[in-house]
């Protein structure tokens, strides 16, 4: 039963519009939905990722919200929390030789307001708590973004920028409007 049939109180609020119409390209083979590959992704997730969901998973830092293998535009990010707009990449062996994609990708993410901590698999393994750490300092000191019943604008909340701590790479931006791609939910 399509959700515009039921009644108004029973009807689920949409608050990203649905997938466009057509093919949109990822780069891998067989696989022409962003959305797509997403929840595959969630299924075959990586010790790292795995063991950074089981601390992130249901609002268990400090109450903040993460989404795993979310689409963002055109990317697909390993975690996000939309409320302080801080997205977390576990790099694994591949992202040595990735690098440049890997910093075009930040620069993308930026453009939106997002900050982006990225962690080794190695050091998610190995550094638990300090990762957690690096991340829960992020979820404290970043600002918010208001509800969307909240009061206030979210154009020219600024992001604050970081150095490096724990071996973390992490870079921030100016936020702007364009939050997730209109592929993900």
């Amino acid at each position: 039963m399509s959700w515009k049939s039921e009644p108004p109180s029973q009807q689920r609020h949409v608050l990203f519009p649905p997938p466009p119409r057509g093919r949109v390209r990822v780069g891998v083979s067989g696989m022409n939905n962003l959305t797509t590959f997403a929840k595959n992704l969630r299924k075959r997730p990586t010790e790292a990722e795995q063991l950074l969901w089981r601390h992130l998973r249901m609002k268990q830092m400090e109450g903040f919200k993460f989404r795993r293998q979310q689409p963002l535009d055109k990317y697909i990010v390993d975690f996000v929390c939309l409320e302080n707009r801080l997205i977390i990449e576990v790099d694994g062996g591949q992202h040595g030789w990735e690098n440049s994609r890997d910093e075009e990708r930040t620069i993308h993410l930026q453009q939106f307001g997002f900050k982006v901590l990225r962690f080794w698999n190695n050091e998610v393994l190995e550094n638990t708590n300090g990762v957690l750490e690096v991340i829960r300092d992020n979820c404290l000191t970043l600002p918010s973004i208001p509800s969307r019943k909240g009061r206030g604008s979210k154009e020219g909340t600024p992001v604050e920028g970081g150095g490096s701590k724990a071996g973390l790479h992490e870079q921030g931006g100016e936020v702007k409007k364009g939050l997730l791609s209109k592929e993900g939910k």
